[in-house]
């Protein structure tokens, strides 16, 4: 399998008492990629499970930004993820160096930090379960 492929203009709050925030990013970003927060820099990046401290996945993008602009980010609930998903299937935080992809378990290989992102509560939504575990596989 391969990452899940995101279209940005479907990417969409689902529902209501969605937790959302606006944040500075430190680089481009589009809706659907999902964030860390550099600790260096204060500014929110694009995570990939490439190593533990990119692996501590904040939230979801819903707008895009430039770097260091501004963009709303959504930390709980459900949203449209902008792609063909499993019901009942775990999301995860790929490895794709710099990407903010997400990708189905069977995607992560040897030495990726294992977060998980949700679980797709429908073919087209992801119900947010943020859990970065620190776990190198």
């Amino acid at each position: 399998m391969a990452d899940y492929t995101i279209t940005a203009a479907n990417v969409k709050i689902s529902g209501s008492n969605v937790r959302t925030t606006t944040i500075q990013v430190g680089e481009a970003v589009t809706e659907g990629q999902a964030l860390y927060l550099d600790s260096t820099t204060s500014k929110y990046m694009l995570a990939d499970a490439t190593t533990a401290d990119k692996a501590i996945v904040a939230g979801i993008t819903l707008t895009s930004a430039d770097a260091d602009g501004y963009a709303l980010m959504q930390t709980s609930r459900t949203y449209f993820a902008g792609t063909t998903l499993v019901k009942g299937d775990p999301v995860f935080l790929s490895a794709t160096a710099g990407g903010g992809d997400l990708c189905p378990h069977a995607d992560l290989s040897s030495s990726n930090a294992v977060t998980l992102i949700g679980f797709a509560s429908s073919t087209s939504e992801i119900e947010l379960a943020l859990n970065p575990t620190s776990i190198i596989i």
